[in-house]
């Protein structure tokens, strides 16, 4: 009897060679968990635009600098809530051993090669996933709502408790809840394990269709990339300049710049964007930079390879007369129109502030 004729709970149903390589890979990326935070809680506020963030690592809670905690801890008594003290919490005791149990078991279990073996991975990863979950819920319920009934500022029925994943109010602070790289990557692990199960069932039936390695590391990509800071739309009529703080209301202009946290910082035009990669410290580091297309207003086009048209003929909404174009077509049309010089933005940077660099 063979391996393909047997029900997959039997002994003798080994994982094909692909499937077995994926499961060594996804048990070996756990390890990465230990260098990353595995959650990130961030609290956003007028007085605070960038946000305070606190990070959950799998043996300490901290943040971006080493007082972070301590501003959270000062905020809270406030409201009322009980100081956070990572000493207190007995997951960051289990959790590094968790991650350590869940990659020997993988490698362990890789080696044997059975099917049945990979199933019962995945079912431990899902049950203990599931009970961290819970476990995070009821601390952050027990976190919003035991409140000190002495606290300066009272709120009658307020709870504060923070979101479990995705983004709430709390008075005025915009608290969002999101997985960090270190949780990004164990749940990349889960994933590339369930591709490795499904995998070997496709080819344990004989199906027609291989997936292979390119693939998963393809999809394993996609995971990754759709964690990465992101642009976002420009609501005309509603967003705001960061730099100037007047209403965005020209639809052919406009520019925004993405930071390596994701934040996005939204500009009337591209001479405030660059005038605030000088002046402004929350985007001295830019992961991205986008302008609107003069000739398609609904696309935000990429500020570093656009071409500028510096025309008197052609005023922008802050009297810099920067026009911005996606191609040399387009900005060889206008320039013909419109006269002026074409520069790219190093030599709109020069134009506006004299030096090509701010950073």
């Amino acid at each position: 009897m063979n391996r393909y004729e047997t029900s997959f709970f039997k002994n003798r149903i080994m994982l094909n060679k692909t499937s077995r390589n994926l499961f060594i890979l996804a048990s070996l990326i756990l390890i990465g968990a230990y260098f990353f935070p595995l959650w990130q809680i961030t609290l956003e506020a007028p007085q605070y635009p960038e946000g305070i963030a606190l990070h959950i690592w799998h043996n300490k809670i901290g943040g971006e600098t080493e007082y972070t905690l301590q501003n959270i801890n000062i905020l809270n008594h406030y409201i009322g809530m009980r100081q956070i003290v990572p000493e207190s919490f007995t997951e960051l005791k289990v959790i590094p051993w968790v991650i350590a149990s869940f990659t020997v078991l993988g490698l362990i279990f890789a080696f044997l090669r059975k099917r049945k073996y990979l199933f019962f991975w995945l079912l431990l990863f899902a049950i203990s996933g599931l009970i961290g979950i819970y476990d995070f819920y009821l601390w952050e319920y027990d976190y919003g709502h035991n409140l000190d009934p002495n606290a300066p500022i009272k709120v009658p029925g307020m709870a504060y408790q923070p979101p479990l994943f995705g983004e709430k109010m709390l008075l005025n602070f915009k608290a969002s809840s999101y997985p960090h790289w270190g949780g990004i990557i164990v749940v990349s692990s889960v994933m590339l394990a369930f591709f490795a199960y499904i995998l070997d069932l496709f080819k344990s039936r004989k199906f027609s269709v291989k997936p292979t390695l390119s693939t998963a590391a393809l999809s394993l990509l996609l995971i990754v990339q759709s964690c990465t800071p992101q642009q976002s739309p420009i609501e005309f009529g509603k967003d705001s300049c960061s730099y100037c703080k007047m209403s965005i209301v020209d639809q052919q202009y406009g520019a925004e710049i993405v930071t390596p946290k994701g934040k996005v910082f939204k500009y009337d035009a591209v001479e405030c964007m660059i005038n605030a990669m000088c002046d402004d410290e929350r985007v001295k580091e830019v992961h991205a930079s986008y302008v609107v297309n003069h000739d398609n207003p609904k696309e935000l086009i990429d500020a570093t390879s656009s071409l500028y048209l510096f025309s008197k003929e052609l005023p922008s909404p802050m009297g810099e007369f920067l026009t911005a174009f996606k191609t040399q077509v387009e900005a060889e049309k206008s320039q013909e129109k419109y006269k002026g010089d074409l520069l790219n933005l190093d030599g709109v940077r020069e134009l506006l502030t004299g030096k090509e660099k701010c950073q």
